[in-house]
Formats: structure tokens, C-alpha cells, sequence
């Protein structure tokens, strides 16, 4: 696959996330709202509502790594990183992208057999609501990662060529 194609690709796919995350961020918010309601007012307080928003909160947590990776969010040593020459620069942005894709290959290699049991197996948290926590979040952290080290790689070629990213734009409205 060309290198704008794939670029292309990925933004489509930072831009889903981000969408998917401000959904389930909303539905934490309506869960909390309604869990005050329930636990304060009525004298009700859930089962479930702790769970599913923990849940979907992990599910935020990982996914957002994708798009903060698209938008050069993560953190940067920028006192050292802007200090040095622009070959130096260079240097660090391969090292980088080198060391993200040597993480996210030893994670993936250790961890595929025990993600792939998690989910075939549905394994859940064995509470009182049980939920699928571990079949989810398990397998969901592989695929980020493998994202997130395509994307080092994808935008330090990007980076070379002097070119932005071109986003695609998803929205809620």
C-alpha cells in the first residue's frame, strides 16, 4: 500500500476513534448523572453503573492513544528536543519510531496467545454485573499499540517529506 494511502487510512481510522470516544464519554457522563439520581434521590443506587463506566472508560483511554499519536500529542522533552539541530532532530524522531515499534512488537508478541484466550474465552470480571472487561480491553490494548507503532513509523517518513497529515474530518453534529 503507498505511503498516502496508508496515511489516509490511518487518519480515517484516528478520526472513528476519537468519534467512538466522545460518544462513550458522553455515555459515562449520562451513567454518572443517572447513578446520582438513583443513589441520591431515589435511594436506589446501581449495580452496573460502576462497572460499564469503568469499562468504557479504559476503552477511551486506549483508543485516544491513537489519535493523540495522529496529532503529535504525546509528550516530547521539548527544552532538549528544540535545543538540538535539525539532523539531531531527525535522529530522535527515527530512535523514536524505532523504540515505539520494538515495544509494540514485544507487547504484542508476549501478550497475543493471553488477549486471543480473553476473548474467545468472553472472559468477564466475575462480579455481581460481569462484564466482558477482560475480552474487550485486552485484545483492543494489541491493536492500539500495533496502530500507534504503524503510525511512528508512517508519519517519520511523513515528517521526511516535509508534508502535514491530511485529517479527515468526523463529527458528532
Amino acid at each position: 500500500m503507498p505511503l498516502n494511502q496508508l496515511e489516509r487510512v490511518l487518519a480515517w481510522i484516528s478520526a472513528a476513534m476519537a468519534f467512538v470516544a466522545k460518544i462513550l464519554i458522553a455515555a459515562i457522563a449520562a451513567m454518572m448523572f443517572y447513578e446520582v439520581i438513583m443513589r441520591y434521590i431515589v435511594g436506589q443506587p446501581t449495580l452496573w453503573v460502576y462497572e460499564t463506566s469503568l469499562w468504557f472508560g479504559s476503552i477511551v483511554f486506549l483508543i485516544s492513544g491513537v489519535t493523540v499519536m495522529e496529532k503529535r500529542g504525546h509528550i516530547r522533552v521539548t527544552v532538549i528536543y528544540d535545543a538540538v539541530s535539525s539532523g539531531t532532530r531527525r535522529i530522535f524522531d527515527g530512535l523514536s519510531a524505532l523504540l515505539t515499534g520494538v515495544f509494540a512488537f514485544c507487547l504484542v508478541f508476549g501478550s497475543f496467545n493471553e488477549a486471543r484466550d480473553k476473548l474467545l474465552r468472553w472472559e468477564t470480571l466475575g462480579t455481581i454485573w460481569n462484564t466482558p472487561v477482560p475480552a474487550v480491553v485486552k485484545p483492543l490494548l494489541l491493536v492500539v499499540v500495533t496502530l500507534i507503532a504503524i503510525q511512528a513509523v508512517v508519519y517519520l517518513f511523513i515528517d521526511r517529506e516535509g508534508r502535514q497529515i491530511d485529517r479527515p474530518k468526523i463529527d458528532v453534529e
